[in-house]
Parts: C-alpha cells; sequence; structure tokens
C-alpha cells in the first residue's frame, strides 16, 4: 500500500501513469503526488505458462502432418505439435457438382515457458493535453486531410521477436509531410487505422499474428501524437470503421459483463478505441457508431464516411454509393481509388454529386488477408471547401514507390521513422 508523504494516510489511489512515475491522489488530504513506477520482475516459477494454439486451413487434397507444418511455416524450435486432425467434408460447387474438401487442423505448443501478463495494457501519451480546436465559420475557404486504412498490426519473427509491421511507416511519414506543408483545418483518420487481427475469425490467422495489439496501440498512439504536434491547431476526428468496430463486438460476444465499464473520471470505456490510444489527452474526437453514425460532414453538401459497400468491379463501389445519393462523399474501405459522379433534375436547377475512394495508407501487400492479389491501391485526399451551402473541390494524393508524392511544385518523400518511433517508445522490437 502506497502512504501519501504530506499526511501519511493509506488511502491512495492511482490518477494515472506516466512514462517513469505514477500519478497518485490522496483521499484524505485531497492532494495530488507521484512515485516512481516499479518494473515487474518476471520470476521463473509456476505461473510462467506455455502457449498453445490451434490453426487450420482447408484444401482439395488431404495433408500430412509435414506438408501442414511447412504450410504454415511452423518453427520447429519454438513450437511443437501435440495432433493433426484431417476431417473430410463435401462442398457443392457450381453446376450442384460435388467435391471432397479437408479440413487440416494443427494443434500447437510453445517449447519455451512464457509469462502469463495482460494482452492489452494502458499506452503512456507523452503529448501535453490539447483544446479541440473549434470550426472558424468566418473563413471562406477551408480544407480537411483525409487518411484512411493504415491497418496498424504486425508480424511476429519467432526467431528475432522482431515485429513485422502490416502498415508502411514511409507512406504514414510522407503523410505526416503533406500535414504540416497543408495546414488543415480538419485532419480525418477515416476508419481502419487499427487492424485488430486477433479479434476476428474471418480468415485463417496464423500464430505469428497473436499478442500485436499492444504494440499496435503504443504506434499509432505515438503517431497521432506527432499529427497533433505537427498541426496544433487543426481538428483531428477519427471515424470508426469495421476493424476498429471490432473490439466493441468481441466485447460483446466474450465480455460482456465488462462491456461500457469505464474508470472513475474517464469519458470513454476503459476497453474501447479512445481510452486504449489515449486521445481525449491529445484532444483527438473519436466517432463511434460505425457505420450510420461515424460520419463527419464538411459542409452541407459533402460528408466523410468510413463506407460499407465494396464491389469487385473498379469503379461500382462509388457508382452504387450514388444510388440514392442526398449528397456527395469521400468513403473508404474498399483500399482502391474510385470516383464516380451523378447529376440530377432539381426544382432550382441540376445538381451534381460525387463519390469518391481516395485509395488505402497501409500497405497492400502486407495488409491480411494477404494471400492473394488485390489490386488495392496507397494514396490519401485533400478537400477543399466553403462553409455551410458552399462548394468544394477533392484532390486526390497518388503516392508512387509507397513514400513519394507530386503537390503543386512540391515533390515530397517519406522516410521511415522506426529509429524515432523506438526513441520514445523504448519498444525495440519495432525494429531489430
Amino acid at each position: 500500500m502506497t502512504t501519501c508523504p504530506g499526511c501519511g494516510s493509506e488511502e491512495t489511489r492511482i490518477k494515472s501513469y506516466r512514462r517513469l512515475t505514477v500519478s497518485r491522489w490522496c483521499k484524505h488530504c485531497k492532494k495530488s503526488f507521484t512515485t516512481p513506477k516499479e518494473p515487474v520482475p518476471v520470476e521463473e516459477n509456476e505461473e510462467n505458462t506455455t502457449q498453445a494454439e490451434e490453426v487450420t486451413y482447408e484444401s482439395s487434397v488431404p495433408q500430412s502432418p509435414e506438408q501442414a507444418i511447412r504450410k504454415f511455416k511452423i518453427d520447429q524450435e519454438k513450437w511443437s505439435v501435440e495432433s493433426c486432425r484431417l476431417e473430410e467434408r463435401e462442398r457443392v460447387i457450381a453446376g450442384g457438382a460435388v467435391r471432397p474438401v479437408y479440413k487440416t487442423t494443427l494443434s500447437l505448443k510453445s517449447l519455451k515457458p512464457q509469462q502469463d501478463i495482460p494482452v492489452i495494457n494502458p499506452v503512456y501519451i507523452y503529448s501535453r493535453k490539447n483544446k479541440i480546436p473549434k470550426n472558424k465559420p468566418e473563413a471562406l475557404n477551408r480544407s480537411a486531410v483525409i487518411l484512411s486504412d493504415a491497418h496498424m498490426g504486425y508480424r511476429r519473427d519467432f526467431k528475432s521477436g522482431r515485429l513485422l509491421p502490416f502498415h508502411d511507416r514511409e507512406t504514414l511519414d510522407l503523410a505526416l509531410l503533406f500535414c504540416m506543408k497543408e495546414e488543415p483545418d480538419e485532419i480525418i483518420l477515416n476508419g481502419d487505422w487499427l487492424d485488430l487481427t486477433e479479434f476476428t475469425d474471418k480468415f485463417l490467422r496464423s500464430p505469428d499474428v497473436f499478442f500485436t495489439l499492444q504494440p499496435s496501440l503504443v504506434e499509432l498512439s505515438w503517431f497521432i501524437g506527432q499529427l497533433r504536434e505537427a498541426c496544433p491547431s487543426s481538428r483531428i476526428v477519427y471515424l470508426e470503421g469495421n476493424h476498429e468496430k471490432r473490439l466493441s463486438i468481441i466485447m460483446q460476444t466474450h465480455m460482456a459483463a465488462a462491456y461500457g465499464v469505464f474508470s472513475m473520471g474517464e469519458t470513454n470505456p476503459s476497453l474501447s478505441v479512445p481510452a486504449l490510444l489515449g486521445l481525449e489527452s491529445m484532444a483527438v474526437e473519436y466517432f463511434s457508431g460505425y457505420p450510420r453514425e461515424a460520419v463527419f460532414w464538411l459542409n452541407e453538401n459533402i460528408f466523410v464516411h468510413h463506407g460499407y459497400l465494396s464491389k469487385a468491379t473498379p469503379g461500382a463501389t462509388a457508382a452504387a454509393y450514388l444510388k440514392n445519393a442526398r449528397a456527395s462523399s469521400v468513403f473508404a474501405h474498399i483500399h482502391r481509388a474510385e470516383r464516380a459522379g451523378l447529376t440530377v433534375e432539381h426544382y432550382d436547377g441540376d445538381r451534381t454529386y460525387y463519390s469518391q475512394c481516395f485509395g488505402m495508407m497501409g500497405n497492400p501487400e502486407r495488409t491480411p488477408p494477404d494471400d492473394v492479389f488485390h489490386g488495392w491501391q496507397r494514396g490519401f485526399g485533400v478537400v477543399h471547401y466553403q462553409p455551410y451551402d458552399g462548394g468544394f473541390a477533392m484532390d486526390a494524393i497518388d503516392i508512387y514507390k509507397g513514400r513519394e508524392t507530386i503537390y503543386g511544385k512540391d515533390v515530397l518523400v517519406g522516410t521511415d521513422y522506426t529509429d524515432r518511433l523506438i526513441q520514445d517508445t523504448d519498444w525495440k522490437a519495432f525494429g531489430i
């Protein structure tokens, strides 16, 4: 029990964590004080447990255990194969024909003990508190930068422990340079900035993607902090996407008792994206309620949303959003650059609506599922607009080689910020 240095009372509670200290509050004398943060010792005892995993896939031919091990690229110095199950199923294909499908399941067990520690820990925020900038309605022209689908997540190299990112740090650094140059009125993080691979069962997840949520939170919080420092007067808005929605879905499905629980003095639930990232301390607004409520209107004629449609044909998704359009929109979700327009008759003249996706901020070759060619494109956009019932212009910022773009007469080139990230966060696994 920690005692208050002022009055000696043991009635104290933790207010917040800092990098090297813990901020506490004395209930008796009503004063704050800090204490050094003590590292948690790792002891070799019965609390250290081994990690067990199962990996499953389907194939058209039976697979032997040796073939399955090669397929999953299992490092047998790290994992032992406890069992291999083979199940035969029938699948109906085109024309009503039936063909056998073989499901192979490997049960794995780690060979080295692993400490039983929480998967999710608080993220320490190093930036100062900021007030949310207000809109300036007197401005004749405003601008908003829209950044979508970074899909921050990792695969962990079992030999070195290095975290191999889905996202591309050169692409993200390029966006940071652009925002510093543009100095926009709004920066909109338009969904799927966290991949949350561990929280879905829509596709096969190999063991190397597990236990990577904490570093994802650390890096994304750090990057948003860089945005805030680079653009202190910009309003930063984070719109929930379908990947951020995975966290609330798994809470409702498997941890309903903890859903909506929040710490005293906090406004967001403790196990929510804004709380885990520390968005409030960086003056970042989080719009939840995907897909219907996570929407941001730039003016009365154009809004930004993550989107929920995905068509296979290029250009078809943008066209689909115009089917019942009553305003223009910027959407994301499909990871492709698309634009469509529709002009309709109105009593006071023709009206034209546009629907546009600028592309993705993640790496198309590494973002899961990464075993097929998707034809995705990197890119982001800026919208110049007038307030109220004003006009607008959407500019797509195409990215060349994952790190370069041309804007006006300037060439902007992003660099790998890994060294700065490690220095600020002390996470050596970000780059070994």
